[in-house]
């Protein structure tokens, strides 16, 4: 914009905006979004695993950035994957109308194992657009507005797994029952109130969450049941539990001590302390490959002390820093096993990452006999 002044014109910039009054806020104003004739969008922070052959449903929603948009809407997949149906042709009548298109997607037998992605893209006028529309709404601070593209990771496992129900006691909140779902368990989200051991016997094992130890109170009665049931032949795998305010002493069936240690890098390279363990085998044999490609950190909150009951299984450490040797603790108990893991399986699961779905399979399996 510009303005004269005694005949000097003096240009300056003001953002264009919607003002409008809320009868309890008051005052909003929303800038303007500049959007294209259709966004596509795939559901947020969401990997397609799969442990096999089998179809899975990949949704996508195409949005209307003007009225009377048509095209057509496809997936570009990796050599080796396809999906039905291969071209979907759509209308959309009004402004920000929606519709929701699910795509069937399976690896073929020539699929490579390990990490791609696809793409949605949808074609009008032989343009072509791939990205989607995420606002970001707060009373406190203006709209903002991201346009992420729309890519999700597609991941081919090479999985053996032995066992297939699955308790999941829900901690600060995860995305790893989903996670396990997509390799094929069934898991069940247990109350706390349900932690006993004749409730948890018919389940293969109990996945206790992040922080469940911290923010699960009911856990201070219920921990002897879940001892009762790993003492009877059940497993029990818990993730990191944060070394201050547990909500009771003994998170485990022998003393350990939590700690703030970690391996902030996530491509540290792993000592395997005992490669013949049963855990690092059976199902599925862990190489150094298993650690590739991790995001956000390998693990934290590893004990700095710990009974010698429990056996240590891998080591690394940051560059500089002494070697840290439990990131995974494993003892038996009675007839049965636990297991805690300070590794960053919460985050390597949704990321999609093979050898994290690698590992808490092997993890779930322990103990089971081979298959005959």
């Amino acid at each position: 914009m510009e303005v004269a002044v005694k005949g000097q014109r003096i240009g300056y910039q003001i953002p264009v905006q919607y003002k409008h009054t809320d009868p309890v806020l008051g005052e909003l104003y929303q800038p303007l979004a500049v959007v294209p004739p259709v966004m596509v969008n795939l559901p947020p922070a969401r990997s397609y695993v799969f442990a096999d052959n089998q179809p899975k449903t990949v949704p996508v929603t195409l949005r209307a950035g003007r009225a009377g948009v048509s095209g057509n809407l496809a997936l570009a997949l990796p050599t080796g994957w396809k999906c039905e149906p291969a071209t979907v042709p759509f209308t959309l009548a009004n402004k920000d109308q929606e519709l929701t298109v699910n795509f069937q997607v399976q690896p073929s037998a020539s699929a490579a194992s390990g990490h791609s992605e696809l793409r949605a893209t949808a074609t009008v006028a032989g343009q072509a657009y791939s990205r989607g529309l995420q606002p970001i709404v707060y009373p406190h601070i203006p709209t903002q507005y991201l346009f992420p593209e729309a890519v999700a990771p597609l991941v081919k496992v090479d999985l053996k797994r032995r066992g297939q129900n699955v308790a999941y006691l829900m901690g600060a909140g995860d995305e790893v029952p989903d996670a396990l779902r997509q390799i094929g368990y069934n898991v069940t989200i247990i109350d706390p109130h349900d932690l006993t051991a004749a409730r948890l016997k018919p389940y293969d094992a109990l996945v206790v969450g992040i922080r469940a130890y911290n923010t699960v109170d009911r856990l201070k009665a219920q921990q002897p049941e879940i001892l009762k049931y790993i003492e009877g032949g059940g497993n029990v795998i818990v993730q990191y539990t944060v070394a201050r305010g547990t909500v009771m002493p003994e998170i485990g069936p022998y003393p350990m001590k939590l700690s703030n240690d970690r391996v902030t890098v996530e491509d540290a390279p792993v000592t395997f302390l005992k490669p013949k363990h049963q855990l690092l085998n059976y199902p599925n044999k862990i190489t150094e490959q298993d650690f590739k490609g991790w995001v956000q950190e390998q693990g934290l909150y590893y004990p700095s002390s710990w009974d010698p009951k429990y056996q240590t299984v891998i080591s690394s450490h940051d560059p500089g820093e002494p070697a840290k040797e439990s990131a995974i603790l494993v003892t038996d108990y009675g007839k049965g096993h636990y297991i805690y893991t300070g590794l960053s399986l919460f985050r390597e699961l949704p990321a999609g990452v093979p050898g994290a779905f690698r590992l808490i399979t092997n993890m779930i399996s322990y103990g089971k006999e081979p298959a005959q």
